[in-house]
């Protein structure tokens, strides 16, 4: 990755029960045009990575910082969400390069988070 980094995957509306689709449903889903940015900067914080999740109007709804190159959660502003984001962190360091540089890294959401077009999905096509 190229430092800095910006993308932008687009949400999705599911025609079908989420639920439904875990247990083995055929899905039908639709792109729509909001999505979700992702920047990653090159940070000041030596051997972390310093999140911030901004949401549609805004406002940040979640902080965090990870450990480099583990990506482990040291601190945050909401443990559930963090610990969750480390999770999919550290997946993808496993299929990457390790990294040591601190980093910054941005998600900011074109759309309410409870809209339901995909805040986790664009999330990890992002990242």
């Amino acid at each position: 990755m190229t430092i800095p980094f910006h993308t932008h995957p687009h949400g999705k509306l599911l025609l079908t029960a989420e639920y439904a689709v875990l247990d083995g449903a055929l899905a039908l889903a639709l792109p729509t045009r909001l999505g979700q940015s992702l920047t990653v900067e090159a940070g000041d914080t030596p051997g972390a990575i310093q999140w911030q999740s901004i949401d549609h109007d805004g406002n940040t709804w979640f902080e965090g910082q990870f450990s480099l190159p583990d990506f482990a959660l040291l601190r945050c502003s909401d443990e559930k969400v963090g610990l969750a984001l480390e999770q999919v962190l550290q997946a993808a360091q496993r299929l990457s390069a390790p990294t040591t540089q601190p980093l910054l890294v941005t998600a900011r959401l074109d759309f309410p988070r409870n809209w339901g077009l995909g805040s986790s999905s664009t999330l990890i096509a992002a990242i």
